[in-house]
């Protein structure tokens, strides 16, 4: 075997390794300047690009080592700790959760125990190749309870561009649009949802479309009033939907709804001056 054999063999162990071993997360903090090391060593990394790895509840995920963002952010622990506990906090025996955007399924996969045997899970991812993955991961944990959906939610029924932005390596970054792209289905939450008698909370994170979410999605929300937690990005709102953040805060409010911040806790009507933040909209009453 020449050294080029080596080294990939070397990578594939190193890689295999840390993503099996949960206490790493735990030590991630305490390597200092190692972790800039071990970034870009995964940046060189072009072999198995899909791995499995443990989740904080002993389910398995399938990760993309070449995603530099959600995949990542797992295997080393830090992938969105303040929205994990609020969802699970919301989240019990029977209860129903609607994943929008559901990438690779790190809220799908957890939900999916927290709901149990009588909850269920809609999950929505557009992307094929990540929803593959997304399926395979909900197999071999064998969660019956998921329902995944290999398709967008919009406003109306159709078909968008799944666009990667340039020089991302984040296929958590992929937008709906009108360019060059890989083509998805558009369907509205209202059509595809079955008949349900509850819906505790819908989580969605969808670079800016979720205006358009929502105007699909009115009659289900109006009648189950579920707890949303959202991404807002004011640009994003703006370049692909066409609204700014005070006008798609508003028109959530207008289905009954109040706007907090989950950092600071916060009621809100507008974001200000930021690139991302998450909040939660709560129905009154």
């Amino acid at each position: 075997m020449g050294k080029f054999g080596i080294h990939k063999s070397f990578k594939k162990h190193i890689l295999h390794s840390l993503a099996k071993h949960v206490f790493f997360r735990d030590e991630w903090e305490k390597l200092g300047d190692a972790r800039e090391f071990i970034h870009s060593y995964l940046e060189c990394n072009d072999q198995e690009k899909w791995i499995l790895a443990p989740l904080p509840d002993g389910s398995l995920i399938y990760i993309d080592l070449m995603d530099c963002g959600v995949s990542r952010n797992i295997l080393f622990g830090v992938h969105e700790k303040t929205e994990t506990e609020l969802i699970r906090s919301h989240l019990s025996e029977g209860s129903v959760f609607i994943d929008i955007g559901a990438n690779i399924g790190w809220f799908t996969i957890q939900a999916a125990r927290w709901v149990g045997k009588t909850g269920n899970v809609f999950s929505f991812e557009p992307r094929p190749s990540t929803f593959v993955h997304l399926t395979k991961s909900i197999e071999i944990n064998g969660l019956g309870n998921v329902t995944a959906f290999n398709m967008a939610l919009s406003d109306e029924k159709g078909t968008a561009k799944l666009i990667s932005p340039e020089g991302h390596k984040s296929p958590g970054s992929s937008y709906l649009g009108s360019g060059d792209g890989i083509p998805v289905s558009l369907v509205k939450l209202d059509d595809i949802i079955p008949p349900l008698k509850r819906l505790d909370l819908i989580k969605m994170d969808v670079e800016g479309w979720e205006p358009n979410v929502i105007k699909g999605a009115t009659q289900t929300i109006r009648k189950l009033k579920p707890i949303i937690l959202s991404e807002i990005s004011p640009w994003m709102l703006r370049e692909r939907s066409g609204i700014s953040d005070y006008e798609y805060i508003s028109l959530i409010k207008s289905l009954g709804y109040d706007c907090q911040n989950i950092e600071n806790k916060e009621f809100i009507d507008s974001c200000g001056n930021v690139d991302v933040i998450n909040v939660i909209f709560i129905p009154k009453n």
